[in-house]
């Protein structure tokens, strides 16, 4: 952190949280039966710092073929 390096980042877990839902319904849809496995496989990695790593784990999803560009607009 260059521009506030005194300063500690706090991730937002409710809305992070939130946001996973929103991600992950609009990528398998509200009635798929493996959301709840796919939301825990993102918030784990979150909550144990690796912020990065879910980012990326999601910006490869929004590359798969499958993944439509109404899709990818709502995610991003």
């Amino acid at each position: 952190m260059t521009h506030l390096p005194e300063h500690t980042l706090v991730l937002d877990v409710i809305h992070a949280t939130e946001y996973l839902w929103d991600t992950v319904n609009v990528l398998l849809g509200e009635t798929h039966p493996h959301r709840v496995a796919r939301v825990r496989a993102y918030l784990e990695p979150l909550l144990a710092g690796q912020t990065a790593a879910v980012i990326t784990a999601l910006e490869g999803a929004l590359k798969d073929p499958t993944c439509t560009v109404p899709q990818r607009q709502v995610v991003r």
